[in-house]
């Protein structure tokens, strides 16, 4: 159900304003011509409060004005209906002295024109804004959702707005996540391998990684190492070869000889061929 009519009565630095809403509303003026405190006056209806969270409707009354002085803000829907609150504050002579002094306060809502009690005003105001979709799961407060841009970012915890989102639009089941797209099948396995819990897929896959970084670093330090080797050239190379060659021909010799001293020979030459680059 539609707004279509604020009305506000000294409420801070407006004495009296009348707005006719439409579907898209723009308040523009000077400096201090109640631009803010008109928002600030549907939100004090709304919510019981001020933007900082306080609750001091004192500070609502224009300051200056007699003491007896209401303050009021009401809405009109497009139906006719209507909600009203007031703050008043009681001010009362002393007797045989000419001081005044406050007794307290009253706030009082009136639906229709007719008096009813706070919490029955807030539940008329939630059912004609549609806003009496509190789900039992959840925390969270609609009505200060659409009216506090502080609500959602800075007030409401996460767990709280996730509780509210899926009562109010349903939960989100794995398989439909998996046929949105064929790359999540991947994961499906290791997923439904720990009974859909993410906090054990995380763990899981952080132990992997800390693995693949591991033999990273390890094949990191092994081609380092291939690095700093020298490479030889084709000269030195065949050099090496053929002196390999002449000390396993020299070997071959000397086995076939019985003699001792050739024995001591053929160890001395295998040291050698051990040795070679």
């Amino acid at each position: 159900m539609k707004i279509t009519k604020v009305i506000v009565n000294n409420f801070r630095n407006i004495v009296h304003a009348e707005y006719d809403l439409k579907d898209m509303n723009i308040f523009a003026g000077p400096n201090g011509t109640g631009k803010s405190n008109t928002l600030l006056a549907i939100y004090w209806l709304l919510n019981d409060y001020l933007l900082d969270g306080s609750s001091d409707d004192a500070s609502n009354k224009p300051f200056g004005r007699d003491q007896k002085t209401k303050t009021s803000v009401e809405l009109m829907f497009e139906d006719g209906w209507n909600i009203k609150k007031e703050y008043y504050e009681k001010w009362v002579k002393k007797q045989a002295t000419k001081e005044v002094i406050m007794e307290g306060n009253e706030t009082q809502y009136y639906v229709r024109g007719d008096k009813v009690k706070i919490s029955e005003a807030r539940k008329l105001l939630n059912e004609r804004l549609n806003l009496n979709v509190k789900k039992s799961t959840s925390n969270f407060d609609l009505s200060l959702a659409l009216s506090d841009p502080n609500y959602i970012g800075c007030q409401v915890d996460a767990k709280t707005l996730r509780s509210f989102i899926i009562d109010l639009v349903g939960d989100v089941q794995n398989e439909d996540v998996f046929k949105k797209n064929p790359l999540f099948e991947s994961v499906k396995k290791i997923i439904e391998k720990y009974d859909n819990d993410p906090s054990l897929v995380i763990k899981s896959l952080k132990k992997k990684i800390g693995v693949c970084k591991e033999e990273i670093e390890s094949k990191n330090g092994a081609i380092e190492t291939l690095v700093e080797v020298q490479d030889v050239s084709p000269e030195e190379l065949q050099d090496a070869n053929d002196h390999i060659f002449e000390i396993d021909e020299n070997i071959a010799l000397y086995r076939n000889q019985k003699i001792n001293s050739v024995n001591k020979n053929v160890e001395k030459l295998e040291m050698q061929l051990a040795e070679a680059p």
